[in-house]
């Protein structure tokens, strides 16, 4: 499907009453497991989804975060607003890996919504000036995932929001949330844990 500002997307609906905003990273797209078995789990818990996809060349990113950060969240909210039109959503749960954080920290975290909203946050770009505090403005439901080995890791950030958001931290993952070495049983491990982790998040809210 393709939105009114010509931003692709898929959309899986399944007449549910919560809707999943799926939103992934650079590289890390949709066939990557995190994002993959994240769908899959929607799909278990009969939950509509909609995943956007987005794209930008090289010359995109040497941009102001501002910039970027405005045109990712004007892209990603023409789908949403179409997404909307309906009305037929009383909660809407957003999924986001990376690039996809952006729009949830700079703007929907903290955006009135009429509906019951909450968000899973998967490797934040900490780093990015304003983004932890975002965050920490937010008293939205939130479920945080990082490695200590990303290039966005921030230990004083994890700290606060580990004050203020359900976070788990995994030791030496990087910013695909696996370890430096391949290991196929720890890289299981480790998604087994953050997909139970957010089924609990999600039992929760």
């Amino acid at each position: 499907m393709q939105s009114k500002t010509g931003i692709h997307y898929t959309y899986e609906k399944r007449g549910a009453k919560t809707l999943c905003v799926m939103l992934s990273g650079t590289n890390y797209t949709y066939d990557k497991p995190l994002m993959y078995y994240g769908s899959m789990l929607m799909k278990e818990k009969n939950i509509d989804t909609v995943q956007v996809h987005y794209e930008y060349d090289d010359a995109f990113f040497t941009q102001a975060t501002a910039t970027i950060t405005e045109r990712i969240t004007a892209d990603v909210s023409s789908v949403i607003d179409e997404v909307l039109e309906a009305g037929q959503y009383e909660r809407i749960l957003f999924y986001g890996k990376s690039l996809g954080t952006l729009p949830l920290s700079y703007a929907y975290v903290t955006a009135q919504w009429d509906v019951e909203v909450a968000f899973i946050i998967l490797t934040p770009l900490l780093q990015f000036e304003g983004f932890t505090e975002g965050l920490l403005a937010s008293d939205k439901p939130m479920f945080v995932v990082i490695g200590t080995e990303d290039g966005h890791y921030r230990a004083d950030h994890v700290k606060r929001l580990a004050q203020k958001t359900t976070l788990l931290e995994i030791p030496g993952a990087n910013h695909s949330l696996e370890q430096r070495e391949p290991n196929v049983d720890v890289a299981l491990q480790h998604l087994l844990d953050i997909q139970q982790r957010i089924q609990q998040f999600m039992k929760e809210w």
